[in-house]
């Protein structure tokens, strides 16, 4: 909505969102789902946010403000090119389960100490 909007303030209220799931153990989106939606629809508990799921928040926020600054600054095209990218990238990792950032950290980093691919149903 902040990149269809060419909205700064909008893209810049999304950042502390995307700092939290940086700094702490979960995703404030997380917590909707572990207290709320999950109930309702007979979901599993989601794990922790490891490592790479942080870095990936962490890229988030810089991303998602440099898109804000970009609309503020008038860089309309730097903007809608940065705005789009980072959906492509959240879309990637909710449709098909492929997080470009945390592909990013483990190809750097290698993979974490006690990783685990975790399964869903029907897969």
């Amino acid at each position: 909505v902040g990149t269809w909007l060419r909205a700064p303030a909008v893209l810049w209220l999304l950042m502390p969102v995307a700092a939290l799931g940086a700094v702490l153990p979960w995703h404030p989106f997380d917590w909707l789902y572990q207290y709320g939606i999950r109930h309702v629809v007979g979901g599993r508990p989601l794990p922790g946010s490891g490592a790479p799921r942080r870095f990936a928040c962490m890229i988030a926020t810089v991303w998602i403000g440099a898109a804000g600054w970009a609309f503020h600054a008038g860089a309309q095209a730097l903007g809608y090119g940065l705005g789009l990218a980072l959906v492509l990238a959240a879309a990637s990792a909710t449709f098909i389960g492929f997080c470009i950032p945390s592909f990013i950290y483990g190809r750097v980093m290698g993979k974490p100490v006690g990783y685990e691919v975790v399964q869903t149903r029907g897969g």
